[in-house]
């Protein structure tokens, strides 16, 4: 069935600039036409890049599992780069390939279909690092009883140099802090992983994957490239490729009560983190590589910038830190949080699958949780709860 729509919207493709719009009177009509055949082939386009952006995403995946190198590491490198598609000269893309299309027709030769182009490639690079293992220390809390002693609560996990007070036991089984520091360096271990790197083909490649001399179909290739750019714009076809719209509408009552349960028990900053979240459920964009530029709402996201044709938002750090600077807290906090690799590179605290906080950070009263970090790529509100 996929590839019967394909074939069906291929036959549409191949009518654009197959013949110069000649009569004037002709032109509305002519011009209608061709807007609507290059309004359908950007639609493939479109579908083109989102699913070889899905197979490479995949590709990464299974090489990471295939190697066994670190998961979150090697796809933080994949997902924090820009739009590859970005600066894509899409007419050129679409030209190219209808030459190459209308030649192999005519001379009988077998042709890729455009969802078979790699428009989309990628490079790998082993690196390695070295992490802590998580170090496991006694965790003391204050008596409720008696002032300035402690009890022992159990245990924490450490995941870098951390400097604690040393307790002393007391007879009655309480502790108190002797006044002395402990500096606690947690081992070390060599942790490997790939650094990805996008890439996308040049208009020139297409000829060379098409197996056809671009020579062959020059006149054929500028004639379709003049006449796409008389009705659309590669900042047109950026906006159709890139532009999201609305699918949620500003977060009401109803929309709010799905996640009461995270709210519940929530209380101080973390109820505040949780509630400013909620906030913007449906009223911002993705946008890869998008960082808000001040607290609040920006009247700037949907709007589209005028250069690229992308859309103004956020992407799922640039969410994280949003929330955090429009809760009120400082430069010095929300200025760390500006992409997924800064955040996993803070100290964090390892938390397990039972006792996750919505709305916790870091710290001993902050906390992300850690086994949960893959999470971060889901645009939701989830991002803020792990």
């Amino acid at each position: 069935m996929h590839k019967r729509i394909i074939a069906f919207l291929m036959a549409v493709v191949m009518t654009v600039g197959a013949c110069p719009i000649k009569a004037k009177a002709a032109q509305p009509v002519a011009v209608s036409r061709l807007k609507d055949s290059v309004g359908t082939v950007v639609y493939l386009l479109k579908e083109v890049f989102k699913d070889r952006y899905e197979k490479t995403e995949e590709e990464i995946k299974e090489l990471v599992r295939e190697k066994g190198y670190d998961y979150s590491l090697s796809m933080d490198s994949f997902y924090d780069q820009p739009s590859p598609y970005k600066d894509a000269d899409y007419i050129r893309y679409l030209s190219a390939y209808m030459s190459c299309k209308k030649y192999a027709q005519e001379n009988n030769k077998a042709a890729l279909l455009l969802c078979e182009i790699p428009f989309l490639t990628y490079e790998v690079k082993e690196q390695s690092v070295k992490e802590y293992v998580p170090t496991k220390i006694p965790l003391y809390l204050a008596s409720d009883q008696i002032l300035d002693e402690f009890i022992l609560a159990g245990d924490q996990y450490i995941l870098e140099p951390t400097e604690v007070d040393v307790y002393e036991q007391q007879q009655n089984g309480h502790f108190k802090t002797t006044g002395e520091k402990e500096l606690i360096t947690p081992e070390t271990k060599d942790v490997s992983y790939i650094d990805v790197t996008l890439n996308v083909i040049s208009p020139d490649d297409i000829f060379e994957v098409m197996g056809i001399d671009k020579e062959l179909v020059e006149d054929d290739y500028e004639r379709r490239s003049d006449m796409i750019r008389r009705v659309i714009s590669n900042q047109n076809i950026a906006q159709t490729v890139f532009i999201n719209l609305p699918t949620v509408p500003m977060a009401s009552s109803e929309v709010l009560a799905e996640y009461a349960s995270y709210i519940e028990g929530a209380e101080g900053i973390r109820k505040t983190i949780i509630q400013t979240a909620l906030s913007l459920v449906g009223r911002v964009p993705y946008e890869w590589g998008g960082k808000a530029s001040h607290p609040g709402y920006d009247t700037l996201w949907w709007s589209y910038n005028e250069e690229n044709g992308l859309q103004h938002g956020l992407d799922c750090s640039g969410f994280v830190q949003w929330t955090y600077m429009t809760s009120g807290f400082p430069s010095d906090i929300y200025g760390k949080l500006h992409s997924t690799k800064a955040i996993l590179s803070s100290s964090l605290k390892r938390v397990s699958k039972e006792k996750p906080k919505a709305g916790r950070r870091r710290g001993n009263e902050q906390a992300w949780n850690k086994p949960y970090r893959n999470l971060h790529r889901r645009w939701t509100v989830v991002s803020l709860f792990i």
